[in-house]
């Protein structure tokens, strides 16, 4: 390394921590998801908080009929638009870290088809009878409703246009410490001591989180001849912070190409990393 650039890396080390934004606040898990929702037509939509996993009886009373409309609408929602089809949309478990739910979409047979085993029962001018709960609640008039979707990071979670937008928030919330370590690594070791290039990559996550609904335009390859040299230290922590828009990989190819991406970064040599966004049509 040469002397010029150890005594840039000695005052980016010796720099001050960056103080928190005052004005972040952490979002409360505790709160209740009707307390924030938006009403949507007829429908009131929980958008601060999905659900997992939905307890349905098997047969719903007509006295029950609301609280099952409501309990659906907790994991699913219906999509008017996503990509020429009307889709339901479905809230699951991220296999990769299932403390993060990551929206799935299922054509609409195979949602009906989902809940065929559980009934609703309605008065009719004939009398009561059952309706399985997947055929009532996408008919139904209640049912959470959407024209589209979109990928539109810091802004609400219905969108203009009546679209529900796929952003969750980071997968952490900002809290005081140190990450002079980090900070030495990525000069030291992904920028190989080389000053402009450990800038040019601090510079480039920085712009991801300053502003994730942007495309990166540019693509980072790390390449190292042997394994253990910390190349994927970097990547365990942007995975950290990023969560579900996050994608895992072990080459270059599949990352970049296949991924339909806002940023994209890649390990060679056993490890990848590719930063997402879901698809909007």
């Amino acid at each position: 390394m040469k002397g010029a650039d150890l005594k840039k890396l000695k005052e980016v080390e010796e720099a001050p921590e960056p103080q928190l934004d005052a004005h972040v606040e952490p979002v409360d898990p505790g709160v209740d998801a009707d307390a924030d929702a938006v009403s949507i037509g007829r429908a009131l939509v929980p958008v601060k908080r999905f659900a997992s996993r939905i307890i349905l009886p098997d047969v719903a009373q007509v006295s029950q009929v609301k609280e099952t409309v409501r309990l659906v609408n907790l994991k699913h929602q219906i999509v008017g638009n996503y990509g020429g089809r009307c889709m339901v949309v479905s809230w699951e478990r991220w296999p990769v870290n299932p403390k993060f739910l990551v929206p799935t979409f299922q054509k609409v047979a195979d949602f009906t088809n989902r809940y065929a085993n559980r009934f609703v029962e309605q008065e009719t001018k004939s009398g009561t009878q059952r309706v399985a709960t997947g055929t009532f609640w996408f008919s139904h008039s209640a049912s959470a409703t959407f024209d589209g979707v979109g990928f539109r990071p810091g802004e609400d979670e219905v969108l203009p246009g009546k679209l529900l937008n796929l952003w969750r928030g980071w997968a952490v919330e900002p809290k005081e410490g140190s990450w002079r370590l980090l900070r030495r690594h990525i000069y030291l070791v992904l920028g190989n001591g080389d000053w402009k290039a450990g800038r040019y990559i601090l510079r480039w996550f920085a712009h991801m989180f300053q502003h994730p609904g942007e495309p990166g335009q540019t693509v980072l390859v790390f390449k190292g001849e042997e394994e253990g040299l910390g190349k994927g230290i970097m990547a365990q922590a942007i995975m950290h912070i990023l969560g579900p828009y996050s994608l895992p990989g072990t080459s270059l190819v599949p990352s970049v190409a296949t991924s339909n991406t806002a940023c994209s970064c890649s390990w060679t040599k056993r490890f990848g990393l590719a930063i997402r966004k879901p698809r909007a049509d």
